[in-house]
């Protein structure tokens, strides 16, 4: 009888420890990151948003290089989105249209840093046509690696 309340016991316990885990979304970050550029609070936010290792690339005072952390600015329509976390490193596949009607699909690398899921690494890819779109995520260092 014993044993039967410490399996339940564990079970409950379990199930709360699961109940209460927040589930991942980077697509809900690149969300928010797209609405602090719209209002125009990325420079004042970056940190929330970016690594410093990512940061690090960009001249703060140059409004070109400022245009780097405006990520969504390429992306007219999005069609699809992919993500998978590993660990502290989550990638998130982002398919969609440019304004002139081009395909394109962003790759995006974050990294938890304290409990914030931040960008780390950026790149774009145009596709010939949407056919080409990636159905799945794909960590921009693993494009380079094909």
């Amino acid at each position: 009888m014993f044993r039967i309340i410490i399996i339940l016991a564990s079970l409950i316990s379990t199930g709360c420890a699961i109940k209460e885990q927040k589930q991942i979304n980077l697509y809900e970050n690149y969300l928010m990151l797209d609405e602090a550029v719209k209002k125009s609070q990325i420079k004042k936010y970056r940190g929330n948003y970016f690594t410093s290792s990512y940061l690090a690339e960009v001249n703060l005072n140059d409004e070109k290089s400022l245009y780097l952390l405006n990520l969504s600015s390429y992306m007219g329509k999005v069609k699809s989105h992919f993500q998978k976390i590993k660990n502290n490193t989550g990638c998130l596949t982002i398919n969609g249209i440019e304004d002139s009607g081009e395909p394109l699909t962003f790759y995006l690398e974050f990294k938890n840093k304290n409990n914030s899921w931040l960008v780390n690494y950026f790149q774009i890819q145009f596709m010939e046509s949407n056919n080409k779109f990636p159905n799945k995520a794909i960590c921009p260092n693993e494009l380079k690696e094909n």
